[in-house]
């Protein structure tokens, strides 16, 4: 079937993608992924709230009272459209300029561990 979208696929797969021009960006964070911690047995050692709803639960718990979750930072990655695409865009030849959220007033060590390959990246 002749569609557009199937001919954009065909168009695409028959690119050349060397030193193609690209602009990509403006929405751009770091993702920290984190571990809500349901019981603590040592200063090392914790099971940790499992799923969405049992933490919803333990919110629900202390409705009116005092409580106190603790979160414990496991991972940090980059997230948004842009740099994700700039990522992948970045194993081909391309020049390519990302303009987007990377860190103010430097560049967050996370995110240039993605711009390396950028022509030019611009923080906004």
């Amino acid at each position: 079937m002749n569609t557009p979208k199937s001919n954009l696929v065909e168009r695409l797969r028959n690119t050349a993608y060397a030193h193609k021009k690209m602009i990509v960006g403006f929405d751009g964070f770091v993702d920290e992924i984190i571990h809500a911690v349901d019981k603590r047995m040592d200063s090392e050692h914790f099971t940790r709230i499992e799923t969405m709803l049992q933490f919803a639960k333990r919110i629900e718990r202390a409705a009116g009272l005092s409580t106190n979750i603790e979160l414990i930072p496991v991972q940090e990655k980059i997230g948004g459209n842009g740099p994700i695409m700039c990522n992948a865009l970045s194993q081909h030849d391309s020049d390519m300029v990302y303009i987007g959220a990377l860190g103010q007033p430097q560049i967050h060590p996370r995110s240039e561990e993605n711009t390396s390959e950028l022509q030019s990246p611009n923080t906004i």
